[in-house]
């Protein structure tokens, strides 16, 4: 373990298997419907989306939006707002929120808020939302 990890929350065979039923459960949910658009909420969320859809049986879109209230500090100013919109149009499509954490941190409570009352989030017919954390 590294010197700066006080302890590990959950080890790769734990997350692995998460996610591995959270995509069961998606697939689950999107089968016989249109292609779902994947939605990867800042680029924190990239390596957890990737995980996710690999393990998908069903066909979907990929996108990302970006989102920042940190501007050149390390604080957040609390305002988030979307810097990278979605190059999809999720009209009526069935969209799924990719978030790497859905901590209650007041930031992260912020962006969540942002993206869900955003422009393409109204424009979807259905919105599910998800975190690896």
């Amino acid at each position: 373990m590294e010197g700066d990890i006080e302890r590990v929350l959950w080890n790769e065979d734990q997350i692995s298997k998460r996610v591995s039923e959270l995509a069961a459960q998606l697939t689950l949910d999107f089968t016989g419907a249109p292609p779902p658009v994947f939605v990867g909420v800042a680029t924190g969320a990239a390596v957890f989306l990737a995980d996710l859809v690999r393990r998908l049986s069903i066909p979907v879109f990929i996108d990302f939006v970006r989102v920042g209230s940190y501007g050149f500090g390390t604080q957040s100013n609390g305002a988030p707002t979307i810097t990278s919109d979605l190059k999809l149009d999720v009209s009526g499509k069935h969209v799924v929120l990719v978030f790497f954490s859905l901590s209650l941190s007041l930031s992260h409570t912020h962006t969540r808020t942002k993206v869900k009352k955003s422009y393409f989030v109204e424009k979807a017919e259905i919105t599910k939302t998800g975190s690896l954390i």
